[in-house]
């Protein structure tokens, strides 16, 4: 079990749900998926496993009103890096179905380019 994987089995069982919408938020930057206690409680109960895998959001591209089709985000925990994919269509929303099925371990590369303007 990678660190994603141990990090969504702590929030399911601090109460969140168990779906492809949570994987979907963690990933977008909404951290306000779905808990069983209401969303009152959802932000502290959020914050105390976020705080014990170190999670933090790095960054989101892509979707909403003129994003773009191809939606990625990237996640840290302790360390470690995660990137998921969707799609975004401005006549249907998100589809994140197969959100899962995209995440992978990355790293961050640091590149030099050359613009010219």
């Amino acid at each position: 079990m990678n660190k994603f994987e141990e990090f969504k089995q702590a929030l399911v069982e601090a109460g969140f749900e168990d779906d492809n919408y949570t994987t979907y938020c963690l990933f977008d930057g909404d951290e306000t998926p779905e808990y069983d206690g209401g969303w009152r409680e959802a932000s502290d109960k959020f914050k105390e496993v976020a705080t014990k895998y170190n999670f933090r959001h790095v960054e989101a591209e892509g979707g909403h009103e003129g994003g773009g089709e191809y939606c990625y985000g990237i996640i840290e925990l302790d360390g470690s890096f995660f990137k998921a994919e969707w799609s975004y269509y401005s006549y249907n929303g998100c589809e994140y179905d197969y959100i899962e099925d995209t995440i992978k371990e990355v790293k961050p590369v640091t590149k030099t380019i050359t613009v010219y303007g």
